[in-house]
């Protein structure tokens, strides 16, 4: 039965012959492939290799490390798709941007679009507060007394003489 091996950090210019070649050293290979970017058709550098068990297990140990074009391999038995990572690798649990979210391709992250408001401000940052506008610097009294003065202000100069009342 063929196992399955994962070869990473490939070069990008690394064919699936030199992969092959590679690999045949340590045993019989059934197949090599390397995985391409569906988009761009450029190989996201890695690749996946069958092998007898026997030959994968010799394979794993003996090429991990080793160079390939420049580049130190990353050999391991593939992993079924879906599977759980070991504990202990990958990212912490509670997942990217906070309670907010990530942002998005929909949405761009605060400050990058001046439609959506100010720049967040950084950590240990205090943000930056706004200059009051003139009604705000005023107090209430004092605004209160200003807005009586100019409502009152006809009824102070009023004068009955000015009146044109007819008798």
């Amino acid at each position: 039965m063929a196992t399955s091996l994962y070869v990473g950090n490939l070069n990008y210019s690394t064919t699936e012959d030199a992969v092959r070649d590679f690999f045949a050293q340590f045993g019989t290979v059934v197949r090599a492939r390397i995985i391409n970017d569906p988009l761009t058709g450029r190989s996201r550098g890695f690749a996946f290799v069958e092998m007898d068990d026997a030959a994968a297990d010799v394979a794993v140990t003996g090429s991990m490390g080793k160079e390939l074009d420049g580049r130190s391999l990353n050999v391991s038995k593939a992993r079924p798709r879906g599977a759980a990572p070991p504990p202990g690798s990958g990212p912490r649990p509670g997942g990217p941007g906070g309670p907010r979210g990530p942002g998005g391709p929909n949405f761009p992250p605060r400050g990058s679009d001046p439609n959506f408001g100010p720049p967040a401000p950084r950590r240990g940052e205090r943000p930056k507060r706004r200059e009051p506008r003139k009604e705000e610097k005023e107090g209430f009294r004092a605004k209160m007394k200003r807005e009586e003065a100019e409502n009152n202000k006809d009824y102070m100069n009023y004068d009955p003489a000015d009146d044109d009342v007819e008798e």
